[in-house]
């Protein structure tokens, strides 16, 4: 078959190219250039989508501006409804869309078509109207073009949505002669298909036209899909909303995610392919036109908003700024500018570096998120001066905002920091304090009652021999404690919960053995709402003040007793001395006040003893026998009408020094001394209980009086009215004592007494 149709093919494959010349079509196959430099010597252009320099839209316009008689058809491989409308504006002729099996005939017919050639249009009439009622051949669909390009105007001229379906359904009927038409917008608040604007002819055919949720028409199908159907015969469908509607054919054109444009007519009709892509073309505009009128909805909505923002923004008395992606002002307002000293015009667009010259600062501020960020930084004013700030800042990235970037709300913290430097600087005072101080610091919480340890300094490690980190967060009256004194510790630890601030003489297990101490007890902070405590526990030792006390009282009294008994002794002698008396007499009165004086004599040497004995250096201290040491002050006693044995081990060694063997004579001088048997029985053992050594003398004398003992440990205070044994048990109450050790004073069974001496083990 011999045609006269020349046709140059612009980005075209070989198959197409052979489908079209067997269809009796001359084509060219040529690139965008040579088109454009022979159009004139061609029937037709057809131009694919995807082309090399030139795409196919700026194609059709430079073909349209040389050549404006020459029909340039857009033959695209997957085109949508909005590029079928941009290619009309541009002047395309045609839009066939190159899917399916049958697109180049269809592209073929379409060739025909816009050149006059011969052909088969099968163009039929739909509803009252027919997009096919043209003068025929090109001329018929030239008209029809330029009505389809006057009624896109006139849609894309519409303000609303609402609008530009009025507009749309009025130029289906007058421009394509389909008068039975709606259009359905897509409700998101209902989600459903609502009927928004129909021609005059389908309100009077259908009344009050329906709306259409999931599942409920054929129409909701086509929405759902995105897909355009034809029906020429509706009644033959599945899901009719109405299966006794008066339409027959329809078409129903998805608008995108806008809705469905719906065509029907009441007689069995058939669709031309160019009627299809008129109403397809129409609908891409439509759709182009709804987009439009969304877009400008929204910028006005954000117009509002912004000037809504921009209210606020310059309304607050906060100062705050709003940084770009990269970091340029977009907004500052006044109390901002004061607190910088820069004029608006000087830092809008200018980056945030002007005034934050941190550089971790600046990229920790741009990295925020949306929940928000705070960063404390410097900002430095016009003037070069260094102001601390708070940034509280969040991240802007609303998609439907011109607003992106970062909003900051900056605060002055001169004085916060300010603050915090004298607190750092009051906090360091008191690290320092804590840690030099010289007396035992201890810091605790308290749960269920009991103290924790938290935390100690140097001096509480040295006297008490527990580094911080051994017993950081045990209960501290385990380590401290010594087992007679739990139930004091624990009316100490409830007063310092109750009271706070306590003062108290204690006694404490240390390193040394049993010490005693002033201790203070100091809240860090107490809250009412909280029966939570913490503060901290300072140990003064002052166990050589007691001891000096005890030392002061007992010597101060027994010299006054014994010095004024012994006074009085010698005194009454004295006056008994008559010059007259009996020779014999006088001798024996003079021998009474000469013993007298040398008792006086005896107890002034013996309080030097005691003065010296306890004024030795601790240093002196190294690791003693005790079994050893036992035998030597036995072996001393060997003369002596006594009873004496030990039980001992064969070794038990302790800390101590040449004190412990005069305590022990003490000991043992005091039971033969004071016993009231002819022979006295003393027994001496020793055995090691933990860390410590006892060692225990046993006597079946009278035993010692339980004020004396009371005196003695400590428990009485010392009167004129009491009157001990001596200074023997003082002395050995001290010198266990200084050694870090403990005298204990029990009755014997069935009589006598039991002097424990209990000190710590040397290994």
């Amino acid at each position: 078959m011999q045609s006269s149709i020349r046709v140059l093919y612009v980005g075209g494959d070989e198959n197409s190219v052979a489908a079209l010349e067997r269809d009796g079509i001359d084509v060219d196959a040529v690139s965008e250039n040579a088109a454009v430099e022979t159009g004139g010597e061609a029937d037709c252009v057809v131009c694919a989508q995807d082309l090399g320099e030139m795409n196919c839209l700026s194609l059709v316009e430079t073909l349209g501006c040389q050549y404006p008689d020459l029909p340039v058809i857009l033959f695209p491989a997957d085109g949508d409804e909005t590029l079928a409308s941009e290619a009309i504006t541009a002047g395309a002729a045609e839009y066939v869309l190159r899917n399916g099996p049958d697109a180049e005939d269809r592209l073929a017919k379409r060739i025909r078509s816009v050149t006059g050639a011969p052909g088969d249009p099968a163009t039929r009439p739909l509803g009252t109207g027919s997009i096919g009622d043209t003068d025929g051949g090109s001329d018929g669909h030239e008209k029809t073009l330029a009505e389809l390009h006057a009624a896109t105007r006139d849609l894309m001229a519409g303000e609303s949505r609402t609008e530009i379906c009025d507009i749309a359904v009025q130029a289906a009927k007058d421009v394509l002669g389909l008068s039975l038409t709606s259009v359905f917008l897509y409700d998101e608040e209902t989600e459903r298909l609502e009927p928004v604007a129909s021609t005059q002819e389908t309100r009077d055919l259908f009344g009050d036209i329906p709306d259409f949720g999931p599942d409920e028409s054929i129409v909701w199908s086509a929405f759902e899909t995105g897909k355009l159907v034809y029906y020429p015969d509706i009644r033959e469908a599945d899901h009719v909303y109405n299966p006794d509607t008066e339409v027959r054919t329809e078409l129903q054109i998805p608008l995108g995610s806008h809705g469905v444009l719906v065509t029907s007519s009441t007689e069995r009709r058939e669709f031309a392919d160019h009627d299809i892509d008129f109403a397809q073309l129409f609908a891409a505009n439509v759709e182009v036109a709804l987009e439009r009128a969304q877009r400008v909805e929204l910028l006005r909505e954000r117009e509002r908003e912004l000037e809504r923002y921009e209210q606020i923004f310059e309304t607050v008395q906060d100062r705050v700024c709003v940084l770009d992606e990269t970091g340029a002002f977009l907004l500052v307002n006044d109390p901002f500018l004061a607190m910088v000293g820069y004029g608006r015009a000087d830092l809008l667009g200018a980056h945030v570096s002007t005034v934050i010259t941190d550089t971790d600062d600046e990229r920790a501020l741009l990295r925020g998120d949306r929940t928000g960020t705070v960063v404390e930084t410097d900002v430095t004013t016009a003037d070069g001066e260094r102001i601390p700030v708070e940034i509280d800042s969040a991240i802007l990235s609303r998609p439907d905002t011109e607003l992106h970037g970062v909003v900051g709300v900056v605060r002055d913290i001169s004085d916060r920091r300010r603050v915090r430097a004298e607190l750092e600087q009051e906090r360091d005072r008191l690290s320092a304090l804590f840690e030099n101080i010289p007396d035992a610091v201890v810091r605790t919480s308290f749960e269920g009652g009991e103290p924790l340890v938290r935390d100690v300094n140097r001096a509480f490690e040295d006297a008490f021999g527990y580094d911080a980190e051994e017993i950081a967060g045990e209960p501290l009256n385990d380590f401290v404690v010594p087992p007679d004194e739990r139930r004091n510790a624990a009316d100490l630890d409830e007063r310092v919960v109750t009271d706070g601030r306590v003062k108290a003489e204690i006694r404490r297990q240390t390193e040394d053995g049993i010490r005693h101490f002033l201790f203070r007890g100091v809240p860090i902070d107490r809250s009412d709402e909280s029966d939570e405590y913490e503060g901290y526990g300072i140990y003064t030792d002052i166990t050589d003040r007691k001891t000096r006390e005890r030392r002061r009282k007992v010597l101060n009294r027994v010299l006054r007793h014994n010095m004024r008994n012994e006074m009085n002794v010698i005194s009454g002698y004295a006056e008994l001395v008559d010059p007259d008396a009996d020779a014999d007499y006088i001798e024996s009165a003079a021998t009474a006040i000469e013993q007298t004086a040398n008792e006086v004599a005896d107890l002034s040497n013996k309080i030097r003893e005691i003065e010296r004995t306890l004024d030795r250096d601790d240093d002196d201290r190294y690791p003693v026998d005790v079994v050893a040491l036992v035998d030597r002050v036995v072996a001393a006693h060997g003369d002596t009408a006594v009873d004496l044995s030990t039980d001992l081990p064969d070794r038990l060694t302790v800390e101590a020094d040449d004190g412990l063997g005069r305590a022990l004579e003490h000991v043992l001088d005091n039971a033969v001394e004071h016993t009231d048997r002819a022979v006295p029985s003393v027994r001496v053992t020793g055995r090691r209980v933990d860390d410590w050594v006892e060692i225990e003398i046993r006597d079946d004398g009278p035993g010692i009086p339980e004020t004396e003992r009371e005196v003695l440990t400590g428990n009485r205070e010392i009167t004129q009215l009491d009157h001990g044994s001596g200074l023997g048990l003082w002395l050995v109450n001290w010198i266990v004592t200084s050694l870090g050790g403990e005298v204990r004073f029990d009755d014997n069974d069935p009589r006598g007494s039991v002097v424990t001496l209990r000190l710590q083990a040397a290994d």
